[in-house]
């Protein structure tokens, strides 16, 4: 099971105002409540399928140690691991119905009213695809029950299967990609709502008091992101305790493989949602950045860089994405001014040595300007370097035009900032890190006066590969051309 796949932070529920008028909890529909008479279909509170009393009203549906679906006849050790895949899976879809009845539908039997609590787009950034969800799960529930009601026409344990079951179902919980992907919008849109909207509030609050044990509804929506897990984790255990001449172990494992799928499938949508919602507000923090989200394009890192300017220094917010970096200065209220942006496919990175006057130094040599820059720490320098390395190489090698990309990489340009460093230029064919030690005193290079490069001819460097360029004492170095030193 994939860690990505965790439980959220619970956020504490509203503060209780003075109590509300009696509301009848869900089980007395018919008698007394508005919400519960006019929104709650008849019946929803039931699990179709199941018998009168068989499982708990929705107000009771968080107490899911309270359903039992007993195997009869004699047991082993697989039927009790089974006992306990259809008793969670009967507390699962009880919990999607509480979900459905208590909040989905009297939100949507009231969001084309004037006195909506939530508009439509609320409601489905919310609650995404629970619906079909659900009704996925009944069907699987009622397959479950009907299996082992069929076992106690027999006696014949050693042949009794499961996994089949789950094999089929598995396909089907693709649709777990979509609420997973949907589950970081869900989470922002109701804690919009829960903090701004004080319908909303009162709703949940009258909800809260239907129910026993008060559990919180962010508990109801992680639900549908943790099943998945569940199952992978119940059926490993069904196979631990199954024998391998036993039918049912070959269709365990290719159960186990058909879910381990779904939940990379859902992973992988959870994090591309997180990057979109992140993207998103990264555009919303940037005054001048339009368009930011694109269908290929993730979110790398962030942070401040020092950036060395003609003017002088001044601090630069860099935000790096797989293909681009935007780079700006921060203004009042969590603003940013965007300066500039530069395509990473032609770029390629520098580093520096220490001077007397700066350290961290390292330059992003994009194709129209040369950034030269440092960071607060050695550590944090490193960071940035490699990161860039790695996000430049790995959008070289994934274009077909990698190597055209590379061709056009620009030089050094280096205008004299306050006597740190002296008009330079420098291409990226020069800079080979295997022909330049920090501990010499003069290059292993025999450059002519007019920068042409002797043989062998140095190929043009991965991005990630660096070599320094400023002597550590601040002189010049001597026998070689302008083009291989700064200082």
């Amino acid at each position: 099971m994939s860690e990505d796949w965790g439980a959220a932070d619970v956020p504490p529920r509203p503060p209780r105002k003075k109590p509300t008028p009696s509301v009848s909890p869900l089980s007395d529909i018919g008698e007394s409540s508005t919400i519960q008479q006019e929104l709650v279909p008849s019946g929803l509170l039931s699990p179709r399928g199941s018998e009168k009393g068989d499982c708990i009203n929705a107000p009771d549906g968080c107490r899911v140690s309270m359903i039992q679906v007993p195997i009869k006849g004699p047991k082993t050790k697989r039927d009790y691991i089974v006992e306990e895949i259809v008793t969670t899976e009967k507390a699962y879809v009880q919990s999607l119905r509480t979900l459905i009845g208590l909040w989905l539908l009297p939100l949507q039997n009231l969001a084309d009213e004037d006195d909506q609590i939530l508009s439509r787009e609320d409601i489905k950034d919310i609650f995404s695809n629970i619906q079909l969800l659900l009704g996925v799960n009944e069907q699987l529930l009622d397959e479950m029950v009907k299996r082992i009601d069929s076992w106690k026409h027999s006696d014949a344990t050693a042949h009794r299967h499961f996994a089949d079951i789950l094999d089929r179902y598995a396909p089907m919980f693709k649709l777990y990609t979509e609420y997973c992907s949907n589950y970081t919008l869900a989470q922002e849109t109701f804690f919009r709502e829960m903090n701004g909207n004080e319908r909303f509030q009162d709703f949940l609050r009258s909800t809260w008091d239907m129910m026993d044990n008060k559990m919180e509804f962010p508990a109801f929506m992680i639900m549908p992101i943790q099943r998945v897990p569940r199952y992978i984790l119940l059926m490993r255990d069904l196979l631990e305790k199954t024998s391998f001449d036993h039918p049912d172990y070959p269709l365990i494992q290719r159960a186990i493989r058909k879910l381990e799928e779904v939940a990379s499938h859902a992973n992988a949508a959870i994090k591309q949602g997180e990057n979109v919602e992140k993207i998103l507000k990264i555009q919303s923090q940037i005054i001048g950045a339009n368009d930011l989200l694109q269908p290929a394009r993730v979110f790398v890192m962030e942070g401040e860089l020092m950036k060395i300017m003609s003017t002088g220094v001044r601090p630069c917010w860099y935000i790096l994405f797989n293909d681009i970096m935007i780079y700006g200065y921060k203004r009042i209220a969590d603003k940013i001014q965007k300066k500039g942006e530069f395509f990473l496919g032609t770029t390629w990175i520098r580093d520096l040595f220490d001077t007397d006057q700066l350290s961290n130094l390292f330059q992003i040599v994009a194709e129209k300007k040369t950034y030269t820059v440092y960071a607060k720490t050695p550590e944090e320098k490193e960071k940035w370097i490699s990161t860039l390395g790695k996000v430049i190489d790995d959008l070289i090698e994934s274009r077909p035009d990698g190597q055209e990309l590379i061709k056009r990489r620009a030089k050094v340009k280096i205008k004299k900032v306050h006597a740190i460093f002296k008009p330079v230029t420098i291409s990226p064919e020069q800079y080979v890190p295997e022909l330049l030690s920090s501990d010499s005193t003069q290059p292993d290079t025999n450059h002519e006066g007019d920068g042409s490069l002797s043989e062998p001819t140095p190929l043009t460097p991965k991005a990630s590969e660096r070599t320094p360029m400023i002597p550590k004492d601040g002189k010049e170095e001597k026998g070689c051309c302008d083009d291989c030193t700064i200082l």
